[in-house]
């Protein structure tokens, strides 16, 4: 604020308006800095409300007069922060927990009254999140690979920010059994999903009785690529993985066997996109 604006406020009929010296004091809050007859106030960060200061005016002969200045600095909304916020998250096979609050920061509004939103491009990633702790459950069903997860914070005034996090869900490297203990009337190999996949997917096959098995990778010119497994396994449904990340883009051909009288033995394609 510059001196001049205080000309239509004060009157002295020896001294011309600029040549009144005119100071104001520091009030509790709000303090005021003079540079070339301009005041600058300045409040403290993140604070609102009134604050009392005074006008001095001192004409030529020195004699002094002083005025309350009543200063009003209104609020204004400041959005929500993400503060050392991870680009990416990874955690193998089923689920991963984290505290979104200590990522987030709004100096006005807590924690706890913040609005969270979380997206994700599949149906296979659930997300839990308890709005009382901040504690955010992602939990795999049945996915590995790479998908991206949308957050959105909005403050109680509407005011909202937006980030991306990436999730790795790695698959375990050792083949599993699956659905309990229901055992399949039949020996049975599933379609490897995810399909098309990037770069790791899940063959499953299903055993009616106990049987040695075993797991091979063909690529299109019947190139054996990769041996998954070779053993004995229960009766019962099982889950193995492969991470085709050191291989080339293309069509595969997997095969599962049992090496005892051939019992079964079937092949399935699939498509490895990079």
């Amino acid at each position: 604020m510059i001196n001049s604006l205080w000309y239509p406020h004060i009157y002295d009929e020896k001294t011309t308006d600029s040549l009144l010296v005119y100071q104001i004091t520091q009030g509790e809050k709000v303090s005021v800095t003079t540079k070339n007859d301009t005041n600058v106030f300045k409040a403290e960060q993140n604070w609102f409300g009134i604050d009392t200061l005074r006008l001095l005016v001192t004409d030529f002969g020195k004699l002094t007069i002083s005025s309350p200045l009543i200063v009003a600095v209104n609020s204004v909304n400041d959005i929500p922060e993400f503060q050392k916020i991870p680009d990416s998250i990874s955690f193998i096979d089923s689920s991963y927990e984290f505290n979104i609050w200590v990522y987030v920061s709004d100096v006005e509004t807590p924690d706890s009254l913040l609005i969270y939103n979380f997206q994700t491009k599949t149906d296979s990633l659930l997300i839990s999140f308890t709005d009382s702790t901040g504690q955010v459950l992602l939990t795999s069903l049945g996915y590995f690979g790479n998908t991206e997860l949308y957050i959105t914070v909005t403050d109680d005034s509407t005011a909202s920010i937006s980030d991306t996090l990436l999730i790795s869900i790695k698959a375990p490297t050792v083949i599993k059994d699956v659905f309990g203990n229901i055992i399949p009337e039949k020996y049975i190999l599933f379609q490897n999903h995810p399909n098309p996949f990037n770069p790791e997917t899940i063959i499953t096959f299903g055993l009616p009785e106990p049987a040695r098995i075993k797991i091979e990778i063909f690529n299109m010119l019947g190139q054996k690529v990769a041996n998954l497994f070779e053993g004995n396994k229960p009766a019962g449904y099982h889950q193995v993985i492969w991470d085709a990340h050191n291989n080339s883009s293309g069509v595969y051909v997997y095969r599962v066997y049992t090496q005892e009288k051939r019992k079964f033995d079937q092949i399935k394609k699939m498509v490895f996109l990079k």
